[in-house]
């Protein structure tokens, strides 16, 4: 079995962590965990440092799995509507159920989901996707489906409806033109379409002005290299060059700044079928707002 070292850089200390069973020669791959404070400003006013690789991958591609989880997180957000009594479309707007307050989400054991993990820009030896699936970005109950996505330039997503009341949704990227259009009632066509042209820094947020609880993050990439944790807090991005790499790590309610919890989290991608399962990524709730 693979040794695992991971080296902590935060406020001036360095710990070493290893583990693993030895015999035989083995290999070991390093994260290191920085602050985003400790990463010089780029262009866009985001903490972070250029993406770097180490070169293009002769040992091939390999797939990171990893998790996130918050510790030290005891506060219950109260509903941001609640059912039958919304402030307006209560026939429609939490109708079915309280609409929660998606900015933590968090299970029994800590597990965060919605936290973009992601590469700043294509690293080198990196896979095009090629042809890319049509993505959707529903409404239901006055609740945007899903709270947190990926997708990449070109990319269509289409958006839909499934509300008997009409929503708008409203875009606020740095890099590409905002857009403000209205979603009609039951609209399952998905005639209102995102499309955009050049890669975002950072998730924007989308919004509906009719309904002001309703927000989503969306971070557009102009490369396949970002993934959205789930409700377990897990996460995988295939198809990465062997080599090193350093992530992003971002999350909308997180008290840095940028909402940055890592600029730059440098990881070893091993090659090969079996994947590079990083140990479990923590972060103390002193890091998030309340």
């Amino acid at each position: 079995m693979n040794k695992i070292a991971i080296t902590i850089v935060l406020a001036g200390f360095v710990t070493t962590l290893a583990g693993g069973c030895g015999g035989g020669a083995s290999t070991e791959p390093t994260v290191t965990i920085k602050s985003a404070t400790d990463s010089k400003v780029d262009q866009d006013g985001v903490p972070g440092k250029e993406t770097t690789t180490g070169g293009t991958p002769a040992g091939g591609y390999g797939t990171l799995k990893g998790q996130v989880i918050i510790e030290g997180w005891n506060t219950k957000l109260t509903p941001l509507a609640v059912k039958g009594k919304a402030n307006k479309d209560p026939t429609v707007c939490a109708a079915e159920g309280d609409i929660p307050d998606q900015r933590m989400v968090v299970g029994a054991n800590g597990e965060l989901a919605n936290v973009f993990i992601y590469l700043r820009k294509m690293p080198k030896g990196g896979k095009p996707s090629g042809e890319l699936p049509v993505k959707d970005f529903d409404q239901k109950g006055c609740i945007f489906l899903p709270h947190a996505m990926v997708y990449q330039t070109g990319q269509v997503v289409r958006v839909l409806s499934g509300d008997a009341v009409p929503h708008n949704t409203k875009t606020d990227p740095k890099r590409n033109s905002g857009e403000n259009f209205q979603v009609p009632a039951n609209d399952r066509d998905g005639a209102n379409k995102i499309n955009l042209a050049s890669g975002e820094q950072a998730p924007f947020l989308v919004q509906c002005s009719f309904h002001s609880w309703m927000k989503a993050w969306h971070l557009v990439l102009d490369h396949p290299y970002g993934a959205v944790t789930k409700k377990d807090g897990t996460f995988e991005i295939p198809n990465l060059p062997a080599g090193k790499h350093k992530f992003r790590i971002w999350h909308e309610n997180a008290n840095d700044s940028n909402r940055l919890l890592d600029g730059g989290r440098e990881i070893t991608i091993e090659a090969g079928d079996a994947p590079t399962e990083i140990p479990t990524i923590k972060y103390s709730s002193a890091l998030f707002r309340p």
